[in-house]
């Protein structure tokens, strides 16, 4: 019943962007506003304007609005328009933004407790604002997801970054042939957020960026 609750609540606010697609013309900007959102949030909890229970009733709400949107403005970028998507593809968008909602709320509340927390601290303060990077990292991998999705069918690579620590997962897929983008998908490879190894899917045809750095 709750999965259900959170499908529906997707699909509302994905045909509410649709609605308002003036404001939002790209991954980057629902990126920028999320960044400034919960930039925002965390100042206000800083200096106690806000306590960290309104802080994580804030994210949440912000979580569940901008998530639709990144989807939908991924598949723009990868060239699916609205007049393209079929049932199918709405699906497994509904379902995915519900899932990744779910995995990103479940934090929430330790993050406000410990914005809250920090205080005045510069230490502590750092580290939330560090954390935020993460958190924006996240929403513009969502938002890279669906691009790829939209590019299921483009033959890409593992691109290895510049920067000199690699995962081993990195290293092989460098290593290995291109396949379809779908692949990349269906087998839950994307270029790490945590790490900040530099690595990129990208298509053979036109080395297009398709998800990381």
């Amino acid at each position: 019943m709750a999965m259900m609750s959170e499908l529906l609540d997707v699909a509302d606010n994905i045909v509410n962007y649709h609605l308002s697609r003036l404001r939002l013309k790209s991954i980057n900007q629902i990126v920028t506003q999320y960044k400034d959102g919960l930039n925002s949030l965390v100042y206000e909890t800083f200096n106690h304007r806000r306590d960290a229970v309104d802080m994580r009733r804030k994210m949440k709400a912000l979580i569940r609005q901008l998530a639709p949107a990144a989807i939908v403005e991924g598949w723009r970028e990868g060239g699916l328009t609205e007049d393209m998507v079929e049932d199918e593809d709405q699906q497994w968008a509904d379902e995915g933004v519900a899932d990744w909602i779910a995995e990103q709320v479940q934090y929430v509340n330790d993050f406000a407790k410990a914005a809250y927390e920090a205080g005045t601290d510069k230490e502590a303060r750092q580290a939330i604002l560090d954390r935020v990077d993460l958190w924006v990292e996240a929403m513009r991998r969502l938002g890279e997801l669906g691009k790829a999705y939209a590019l299921k069918s483009e033959k890409a690579y593992w691109k290895l970054g510049d920067r000199q620590t690699h995962t081993p997962d990195c290293v092989k897929l460098s290593q290995g042939k291109p396949h379809r983008v779908q692949w990349f998908i269906d087998h839950g490879h994307a270029p790490p957020i945590h790490f900040g190894c530099g690595c990129s899917i990208r298509t053979v045809k036109d080395d297009n960026v398709i998800m990381g750095e």
